[in-house]
């Protein structure tokens, strides 16, 4: 089994959101700290970033935030987490994350939290990463994504394992679960890609 240190959150920056995103993510921010991993952010200081940073470093939690430079000029990062990682651009971001993650959560978000989210389940698909992939379904936020999900592995776009690509938690209680009890992804099967 996969040794779980670190936990990527992607996430929204928004602070126009309803309380119901606010709450999962200081509670998730609470559970991961609470279970002594690692949270690696997009090191902001705003919306739900920001909240699950927070709440992380409140249970004594390490916070890595990887922000790139662009909005360190805008002073958009979070001052206070445990270590700032300043990178190049959006790409660099993501592929340090990434790279750093031993397993991901997908809170709700915009534009750039799906494009984490496509890619990271891509990266598995292709044998370029291997932890738990899972998406937390607030609110029902992503139940249209999850249903095009669905209907590319029923018309055959996807495989039928790359189901246990990803898992979806529908309230923050039943992320950790998830985390430590997905099934194994064999980075072998990155050749069932094409299908």
């Amino acid at each position: 089994m996969k040794e779980i240190k670190n936990v990527c959150v992607y996430c929204a920056s928004s602070t126009r959101i309803a309380s119901c995103y606010v709450e999962a993510a200081d509670q998730l921010g609470q559970i991961l700290g609470n279970h002594h991993l690692r949270v690696i952010t997009g090191g902001g200081i705003h919306g739900l970033m920001k909240t699950v940073e927070e709440a992380a470093m409140r249970t004594g939690a390490e916070v890595y935030g990887i922000i790139p430079h662009f909005m360190v000029e805008q002073h958009w990062e979070h001052p206070n987490i445990t270590k700032l990682i300043e990178v190049n651009n959006m790409s660099d971001r993501k592929n340090l994350m990434n790279k750093m993650a031993d397993a991901i959560v997908v809170l709700p978000g915009g534009c750039g939290t799906l494009d984490e989210l496509t890619e990271a389940i891509t990266l598995k698909q292709l044998g370029h990463f291997d932890g738990p992939i899972v998406i937390l379904n607030i609110n029902r936020y992503y139940d249209a994504l999850i249903a095009q999900l669905q209907t590319a592995l029923n018309q055959h776009f996807m495989g039928e394992i790359h189901s246990q690509l990803w898992s979806v938690a529908n309230n923050t209680d039943e992320v950790i679960n998830q985390i430590y009890n997905a099934p194994e992804w064999n980075k072998d099967l990155s050749k069932f890609a094409v299908i």
